[in-house]
């Protein structure tokens, strides 16, 4: 299911969030520190895909990753993902994992997406796609008419999974991702303004859980 790290204990939300990032991103990963800043402001949201620990499936066959803004991992594959009410979550951690998260920044009707992470045995099961269409979601929630993102040059499978929910190409960042010196690509989602109220589109959304 995806939740908000509010739902979670925090400490132990971050410190799992902090261990993915040193796995999937090396010298491009968010410290501890970082990640605790970016959670505690108000303008970002921060999800995670968790599970309970029994009958879980993970895929021990990894696939590329890459930075956006901070951070971005990609899982290319079905949305299937167990979508539960937020009242349902447990905040202990002993019987849970994290299997992936994401976060995006919101203001005038402007949004990025910051982060999203799978863990490696994991991806290729519909996580990375079912936070980005989450973060969308919350996006429109927020009238938000373009959410904007980088991605590595090379990292394929994230560009396609951007642009099967509509991403398209609007740049190039030349030499963005330091040290290793590689090129980003800035892509960006328009959104049409949303018809229903405030109010009635997050109980739905919330009722969909």
């Amino acid at each position: 299911m995806i939740v908000e790290f509010g739902e979670l204990d925090q400490q132990w939300a971050l410190e799992v969030a902090s261990k993915l990032e040193t796995e999937l991103f090396g010298s491009q990963a968010w410290d501890l520190q970082t990640l605790q800043h970016e959670v505690a402001d108000a303008s970002r949201i921060y999800l995670a895909d968790v599970v309970g620990v029994t009958g879980i499936k993970s895929n021990t066959e990894s696939g590329d990753d890459g930075h956006a803004a901070g951070s971005f991992a990609v899982a290319v594959c079905n949305a299937s993902c167990e979508q539960k009410p937020l009242k349902q979550v447990q905040r202990g951690a002993a019987d849970r994992i994290i299997r992936g998260y994401a976060g995006m920044w919101h203001a005038d009707g402007q949004a990025e997406i910051l982060t999203l992470g799978v863990a490696r045995r994991f991806q290729r099961n519909g996580i990375g796609k079912g936070l980005l269409d989450r973060l969308i979601q919350y996006a429109r929630l927020y009238n938000v008419r373009r959410i904007k993102l980088e991605v590595r040059v090379d990292n394929e499978p994230a560009k396609r999974l951007y642009r099967s929910r509509g991403f398209a190409d609007i740049g190039l960042l030349r030499h963005y991702y330091q040290p290793e010196n590689v090129d980003a690509t800035q892509m960006a989602l328009d959104l049409e303004p949303h018809i229903m109220g405030f109010g009635s589109e997050k109980q739905n959304m919330e009722h969909n859980q």
